[in-house]
Formats: structure tokens, C-alpha cells, sequence
């Protein structure tokens, strides 16, 4: 294997690598805090910002608005990623067909990026300053931004 196939596929493991946590972050913000918190009684967002029963209404409303588009948006992703490492794994790689699936890979993060602040900013809009602040440390915690490396950032 020569240098410029052992420096695509690192690239593209590292482009896989930052696909899955960014997956794995929508996923987090959709399903697993709600689930785990959601056998208690109430969602871990609803339960953590304390909404009214109006403002839940709300939430319900957006979180299912955002759900199934996500959901297609992850399943194509997965798919890309599998085809991806498909490419690699054969001895002649087609670098073409690797920078058209890295293409679609990228274009799937960005749309799930795209909808995760979308329904960041509808959630925010339904609440409170004092709230939404406290929504902003939510995502912060779920995407995990240390507050130190945060606060050097700005």
C-alpha cells in the first residue's frame, strides 16, 4: 500500500470518526436523555428546564417535527459511512468513488448539523432568557464542550 492510500484512509477513518459523534450527538439529544429520564415520568429536557404544560406542548410539537427527518438523515449517513469503508477495505482503491461517498458523508453531517440547530433555536424561541441559558448549557454538556476549553474559545 503506498503513502497516498495510507494517508486516505486515515482521512477518511478520521472523517468516519467525527460522522459517528456527530450522529451520536443528535442521537443523544433526540433519544437517549429522553429515554433514560422518560421512565421516570417526563422528558429529560422537559424535566431539566421545568416547562409549563404549554411550553411541552411545544417541545413535543418540535421534537417531532425534527425526529423523522434526523432519523433519514442518520440512515443515509450509516449507509454512506458503510459504503465508505467498503471502498477501503479493497486492494485497488477508486479514490473517485472514495471523494464522492466522502462528499455525501460530509453533505449528510452538515444536514444533520443543520437540523439539530434548527430545532436548537425553535426550543430556544419557546423559552425564557433564564431558560434558554440554561437550554444553551444543555446542548453545550450534550455536544461536550468543556466549560474551560469553551470559555477559551470565546
Amino acid at each position: 500500500m503506498t503513502k497516498k492510500h495510507f494517508g486516505i484512509i486515515i482521512g477518511i477513518i478520521g472523517l468516519l470518526l467525527i460522522c459517528n459523534i456527530a450522529t451520536l450527538s443528535i442521537l443523544l439529544s433526540n433519544n437517549h436523555h429522553s429515554h433514560k429520564h422518560e421512565r421516570r415520568g417526563k422528558c429529560f429536557l422537559k424535566s431539566e428546564l421545568n416547562l409549563s404544560a404549554e411550553q411541552c406542548v411545544a417541545f413535543d410539537s418540535i421534537k417531532k417535527k425534527h425526529k423523522h427527518k434526523a432519523k433519514e438523515l442518520d440512515r443515509k449517513l450509516k449507509s454512506y459511512q458503510h459504503n465508505m469503508i467498503l471502498l477501503v477495505s479493497t486492494d485497488n482503491i477508486d479514490t473517485n468513488a472514495v471523494k464522492e461517498t466522502q462528499q455525501m458523508i460530509i453533505g449528510m453531517q452538515d444536514s444533520l448539523l443543520q437540523t439539530t440547530i434548527c430545532q436548537y433555536k425553535e426550543y430556544r424561541n419557546v423559552l425564557d432568557s433564564a431558560r434558554q441559558e440554561k437550554l444553551k448549557n444543555i446542548y453545550l454538556e450534550i455536544f461536550l464542550c468543556n466549560k474551560k476549553e469553551c470559555k477559551r474559545q470565546k
